[in-house]
Order: structure tokens, then C-alpha cells, then sequence
């Protein structure tokens, strides 16, 4: 069967990249390797700015808007930031939250648009003048172009020699059901621990009638399930917990924008390593990564010239100067400093600062300036 595009993943990245394809009247395929909807473990805190990339009716699957977020750093210096006006965080169960843009997507396509759930892929082969992407099945599908947001251990990008995965960090997370005072204490604050486990934080995230818990490291997988216990055990002490549902999973901390594209192929969301090298936050960058994917996919298929539309000319320009920029400068400048002295971090970004981000990127900007500046353009 053959379409315009195909999209593998109907995470986050792959629905929003639906949605501006239909919209805009081309013909694809979603493959998705689960069943849908799925269950997808992850903490489910979007920001403000991840909010603002969604349709008005993604309301309808928030389970609450926080307007008070709690930090500390190793059971100590706290400090509460409140707003009195604008949420400070949206919480989301990934299940519905990822199965409603996905239906936006299918609802605006209709019969353009073909969703095939249940479809792990084993091999993309990108050819001259197509993609030909094989199940597992061994069904043959082929579009103009791909993109692909199918996680941190994207097939796709393995069937390209790129393993964005390489730099991941590792998360546990679980649902906590504590006991009622216990959850009428936290259901009005996000709760971030920083230094709770040695190179990582944790956090508690208040969903409709379970707290959202996890813990955090940014280079490996050990000591996760323990560090999960230890944690759950300090935050709330003496209380009676039903814990359910523990999932492992990678966060692909941000490394660099290699390999991320070629002629007829681009990786979004957490295929291309797209996440805060800091914080793990990922589902902000799925988003705008899956806009740009599909922007990138219409001019290359918009173009008439007769030449070759070489997808990667497009879409890296793209992803690097918004998205890549944030995070290249997050990952030189901002990271270092965590790892070397997270305390510092803390106390200086946390407890004396607004946040990271912003402090992080305008010393990328001025760095970046000077370089390619003239001597009389440089501080004495």
C-alpha cells in the first residue's frame, strides 16, 4: 500500500505530525506497535508552553492545573513557587492524553488518514524515491517520506545507524495511592526533590485519585527500584501506600543533533533524543518536533522544482534553530554544572534564581556571538 507519509509512533511526536498533515490534505499512515489506547509511563507534567501548542480541547483530558510547585534539594532548602493567576503545571494521564491528539488526527484525516495499531516495525529502507517500511507481520508498506517518533529505542533510527538512546538517562515511576489525608495534603502542589538519589531527583505529581511518584538519574538504570522505595519512604513517612503499576523506561537526555534526518526520513519526540538534558521533560519538544517534521514533509512535497527534495535540508535548519538551540546549550553549559555540583545548582538556580533554562541560553547566545564577531564587537 502506498501513501504519502508514514508515521511510526503515535506518541505525542507522530499524532501532532498527523494533525498538521490532514490538515493540510495528505494522505498517510499511522503505525503504532501497541494497542491503543496504551498505557505509556511517564510523570505527565506538561508546562505552559507545552500547553499552548495544543488544541483548546485538550482541557477535557487534564486532570488537574497546578498552581503551586514544591522543590527541595536531599530533604532540605525548600522553596515553593506560586502563581496566583496562571497554572504553573497541567497534569495528564498519558494514556487518554496521547489517544485524544491521536483522534483530533483522525477525525480531521477521515479516509486519508489509516491508523494500523498493533504494528511493530522490523526494517525501513529508504530508497531513491521512496520509504519501504516492513512489520513484523511482513507487511509492506511505502510512502514518499517517514517521520518517526517511535521512542528511545527507535527501530527507525537503529534502521539508520543512529542510537539516540546511547545517551539516555533512566526513570521508574509508579502510581501511589496513599491514604486520605496523605492525598489531600499533595493533590494542590507538584512536589520536584532534587539530590534524593545520587545524580538524579524525584517527583510527585497529583493526578485525579493516585500520585504520580518517580525518581530520576541521568546515566543509568541502577539502583532505580531502590532508590524508588527510599524515596516513596522519606516523602512520606508512616504512611500506608498502595504502590501499582512500577514501570522503568529511558529519558534520551539531549546529546546533539546527529543523524537525526536524511533525504526522505526525519526522527521526532524521543527518536531524535530530544529531551532536557536536566529535567527529562520531553513531551514539549515531541510536540514541536512533530510540527516541524510535518512542516518540513509539506515543502518537500509541495515542491515542484524537479529536484531532489532531500528532507534533512529542510528539517535539521529547523530543529536546530529553535528546539536545538534551547537544548545544545542546556547540554554544554547547564549539564556540567548539574553533575559536578548539584547542590550548586540548586541553591543557585532554584533557591536564588527564576530557573536554569533561561540563564543557560542567554550565555549560549552571548558565547556564540562573540565568537563570530570582530574584535571590537568582544568585552575588553
Amino acid at each position: 500500500m502506498a501513501y504519502d507519509v508514514i508515521i511510526i509512533g503515535a506518541g505525542p511526536a507522530g499524532a501532532m505530525a498527523a494533525t498538521r498533515l490532514v490538515s493540510a490534505g495528505v494522505k498517510l499512515a499511522v503505525l503504532e506497535k501497541a494497542t491503543l489506547p496504551r498505557r505509556k509511563p511517564c510523570g505527565g507534567a506538561l508546562t505552559p508552553q507545552t500547553i499552548v501548542l495544543l488544541e483548546p480541547h485538550i482541557h477535557e483530558v487534564i486532570h488537574r492545573r497546578l498552581f503551586s510547585i514544591r522543590t527541595l534539594f536531599a530533604g532540605d532548602l525548600e522553596r515553593v513557587f506560586q502563581s496566583t493567576t496562571h497554572p504553573m503545571l497541567y497534569l495528564v494521564e498519558r494514556r487518554r492524553f496521547d489517544h485524544h491528539i491521536l483522534q483530533q488526527a483522525l477525525q480531521l484525516g477521515g479516509r486519508d488518514v489509516v491508523l494500523k495499531d498493533n504494528f511493530p516495525v522490523r526494517q525501513v529502507e529508504e530508497n531513491r524515491d521512496n520509504v519501504t517500511v516492513t512489520g513484523k507481520s511482513g507487511e509492506r508498506l511505502t510512502a514518499k517520506y517517514v517521520i518517526a517518533g517511535d521512542g528511545a529505542f527507535s527501530p527507525t533510527a537503529r534502521c539508520l545507524g543512529v542510537n539516540p538512546a546511547a545517551g539516555c538517562g533512566w526513570a521508574i515511576d509508579a502510581e501511589v495511592v496513599p491514604d486520605e489525608m496523605v492525598f489531600e495534603k499533595e493533590i494542590h502542589r507538584a512536589t520536584i526533590h532534587f539530590g534524593c538519589v545520587t545524580g538524579g531527583y524525584g517527583w510527585i505529581f497529583p493526578k485525579q485519585d493516585y500520585l504520580s511518584c518517580g525518581v530520576g538519574i541521568l546515566a543509568t538504570s541502577a539502583g532505580l527500584t531502590d532508590g524508588l522505595e527510599v524515596f516513596l519512604t522519606q516523602s512520606f513517612p508512616n504512611a500506608t501506600l498502595q504502590v501499582r503499576h512500577r514501570s522503568v523506561h529511558p529519558i534520551p537526555m539531549f546529546r546533539g543533533l546527529g543523524g537525526i534526518a536524511t533525504d526522505r526520513i526525519c526522527l521526532a519526540g524521543d527518536a531524535a533524543g530530544l529531551a532536557d538534558p536536566i529535567s527529562g521533560e520531553g513531551i514539549r519538544y515531541a510536540l514541536e518536533s512533530g510540527n516541524l517534521a510535518a512542516d518540513a514533509v509539506l515543502e518537500a512535497l509541495e515542491d515542484t522544482s524537479g529536484a531532489e527534495n532531500r528532507l534533512a535540508a529542510t528539517y535539521v535548519p529547523k530543529i536546530h534553530d529553535g528546539i536545538g538551540k534551547n537544548l545544545d546549550a542546556l547540554s554544554r553549559f547547564a549539564l556540567p554544572v548539574y553533575q559536578k555540583s548539584p547542590e550548586f545548582f540548586y541553591r543557585k538556580f532554584f533557591l536564588e534564581g527564576a530557573g536554569y533554562r533561561s540563564a543557560f541560553r542567554n550565555l549560549a547566545h552571548r558565547i556564540d556571538r562573540y565568537s563570530v564577531g570582530s574584535p571590537s564587537d568582544r568585552p575588553l
